[in-house]
């Protein structure tokens, strides 16, 4: 099948009120650091750009960490892509197996937990529930395995406004 960006895996899922847009940061098979390169944060400007009023939500299997061998290699690049195109609201990505909510500036940056591995002791295993407000959002984790004592643990995400 024939994909936006040759040889990656990238869509837009239309949601009520938000864009969930999906990245392909494989850069290769048994390749552990992420890269989009340029052709794909082209394709992501354009699918911003198409919609300047909905608000996105960015899903990426890397971390964004420019220092960190293991992480996405072109995080600055796709940070400097993402802060002037205000409906890009969250950054969504995984790889680290570390549940995190933080912030580059005022763009969200949630790392999901593992749903089958974990790498350090203190981390659940799980997934989290995605509720969409006016303004926002909220996350709630639903641990399945793991450290269990943030189960049911609320994140309230305030969009970043125009």
């Amino acid at each position: 099948a024939a994909t936006a960006v040759a040889g990656k895996w990238v869509g837009v899922v239309e949601g009520p009120g938000v864009r969930f847009v999906l990245l392909d940061s494989q850069d290769g098979v048994n390749v552990t650091p992420g890269h989009l390169g340029g052709a794909q944060r082209a394709w992501l400007a354009r699918t911003l750009d198409a919609d300047a009023e909905t608000p996105a939500l960015v899903f990426v299997h890397h971390h964004l960490n420019a220092r960190n061998p293991s992480a996405l290699r072109d995080t600055e690049a796709l940070l400097e892509l993402l802060r002037p195109r205000r409906q890009a609201k969250a950054v969504i990505f995984g790889h680290t197996h570390i549940w995190s909510c933080r912030r580059f500036g005022d763009l969200h940056a949630i790392n999901l937990p593992a749903v089958g591995y974990r790498f350090l002791e203190q981390q659940p295993l799980g997934w989290c529930l995605f509720r969409p407000e006016p303004g926002g959002a909220e996350l709630q984790l639903r641990c399945i395995g793991g450290d269990r004592r943030q189960h049911g643990r609320r994140v309230r995400l305030r969009w970043r406004t125009a």
